[in-house]
């Protein structure tokens, strides 16, 4: 059965002095734990906030070409995995001010699947400002 598990090791947040725009990195490693190989074909970061009482969760994709963390390893999507595999790098998202700025943030998810529709999410808690690549 097919199956990803997903680990978290760091975590990036880049503003913009100059653009109405935040970049959110996540170092991950995906990992395929099965003997069949497969192919990871998205991840979104779920930005989940509310405005006048109200909750809506934005999903969004990776940002290319990002502005900020162009010096990191990125895993490219889509990612080949073959049997017992892993892959490991940055993914990073590009996030309005204008959202982030409209509203309380109440959570972050990161989700990934595959093609076998293979759906696994992280809630990531911190974001490290950081203020260079």
């Amino acid at each position: 059965m097919p199956r990803l598990s997903l680990y978290v090791h760091d975590t990036a947040l880049w503003k913009s002095p100059r653009d109405a725009a935040r970049e959110y990195g996540v170092h991950l490693q995906v990992v395929n734990p099965t003997d069949l190989p497969t192919t990871v074909v998205m991840a979104e970061l779920h930005v989940t906030y509310s405005v006048d009482a109200h909750l809506a969760v934005v999903k969004m994709p990776i940002a290319e070409p990002p502005m900020f963390g162009c010096s990191f390893k990125k895993i490219e999507i889509p990612q080949r995995l073959e049997a017992n595999d892993v892959a490991s790098g940055w993914l990073i998202f590009r996030v309005s001010d204008t959202l982030v700025d409209s509203g309380d943030i109440h959570q972050y998810d990161l989700v990934v699947s595959d093609v076998h529709n293979v759906v696994e999410s992280r809630q990531i808690t911190i974001f490290r400002e950081r203020t260079s690549t």
